[in-house]
C-alpha cells in the first residue's frame, strides 16, 4: 500500500530445461505509491529458454500508483526469455503501468521467443505510463520471434507492442521492433502502437520484420500517434520481402 525503495533490484525466475511447470514463473510488483531505485538498476527476468515448459504463466507485471524512478542513470530491464525451444502455453507477457512518471537511464523490454520458442497464446508488451516517460539513454521495446540457428519461433495469436505516455523524452534512441523473419510464425496480428502527446528522441524507429519466409496470418500494423514529434531521424518499415507472408493488411 505504500512506497518501495532500494539501491538495486534484481529478480529472476528460471524453469530448468526439460522441466514442466503447470502454473507460475511470474514476477509481480504492485506498489501502492512510488517505486524508487537509487544508484543501481531494476532488472526482472523470466528464463524459460532451452526447453523449459510453462503451462500458464511466465508474465512480468510492474504496477505503481505513483512514479517509478531509477536514479543515477540505472537501467530498467525486463526480459521474458522463451528462446531455444522454450514453451509457454498461456502467458509470456510484459506489463508496466504507472500512475505517474517513469524515469530511468535506459529501458530494455524484450519478449524473446526466437529459435524454436513457442507461445501458444498472444505475446503482449505493454507500457501504460500515466505521466511522462523519460530516459537519458535508449528505450527499446522488442518482440523477437525470428530464426537463429535452428528454426523460427511460433506465437499462436497476436504479437503486440503498446506504449502510451503523456510525454516521451528519450535521450538516446526510441525503438519498437517485432522481428519475425526467417521462418517465424505469428498466428494473429503483428501490431506496434506508440502514443503520446509529445515525443522527443534522438532517433525513432518502428519496424516489423517479416522477410525470408516469415508468416503473419493476420495484419501487420504500425501506428505512431503524437501532436508533436521531434527527432533527428524517423524510420518506419514493414518488411515482407523474400517469401514473407502477411494474410491481411
Amino acid at each position: 500500500g505504500g512506497s518501495f525503495s532500494a539501491s538495486d533490484v534484481v529478480v529472476e525466475t528460471t524453469v530448468e530445461p526439460g522441466i514442466t511447470l503447470t502454473n507460475g514463473a511470474n514476477i509481480s510488483f504492485d506498489i501502492g505509491t512510488s517505486l524508487t531505485v537509487n544508484g543501481g538498476s531494476l532488472s526482472l527476468t523470466i528464463n524459460d529458454s532451452n526447453g523449459g515448459t510453462i503451462g500458464t504463466g511466465g508474465n512480468i507485471t510492474l504496477n505503481t500508483a505513483a512514479n517509478l524512478t531509477i536514479n543515477g542513470g540505472g537501467a530498467l530491464t525486463l526480459d521474458v526469455l522463451n528462446n531455444d525451444g522454450g514453451h509457454i502455453g498461456t502467458g509470456g507477457n510484459i506489463s508496466v503501468t504507472t500512475g505517474g512518471d517513469l524515469t530511468a537511464g535506459s529501458i530494455d523490454a524484450l519478449i524473446d521467443n526466437r529459435n524454436g520458442g513457442t507461445i501458444d497464446s498472444s505475446a503482449n508488451l505493454t507500457f501504460n505510463i500515466g505521466g511522462a516517460l523519460n530516459t537519458s539513454g535508449d528505450a527499446s521495446f522488442s518482440i523477437s520471434n525470428r530464426f537463429d540457428d535452428i528454426e523460427g519461433g511460433t506465437i499462436g495469436s497476436d504479437a503486440v507492442i503498446n506504449m502510451t505516455a503523456n510525454n516521451v523524452s528519450i535521450g538516446g534512441a526510441l525503438s519498437a521492433n517485432i522481428n519475425n523473419f526467417e521462418g517465424g510464425t505469428i498466428g494473429g496480428n503483428a501490431t506496434i502502437n506508440l502514443t503520446a502527446a509529445n515525443i522527443t528522441t534522438g532517433a525513432l524507429t518502428a519496424e516489423i520484420e517479416n522477410s525470408s519466409s516469415g508468416t503473419i496470418d493476420g495484419s501487420a500494423t504500425i501506428n505512431v500517434t503524437a501532436a508533436n514529434i521531434t527527432t533527428n531521424s524517423l524510420f518506419a518499415r514493414i518488411e515482407n520481402s523474400d517469401g514473407g507472408s502477411i494474410g491481411s493488411g
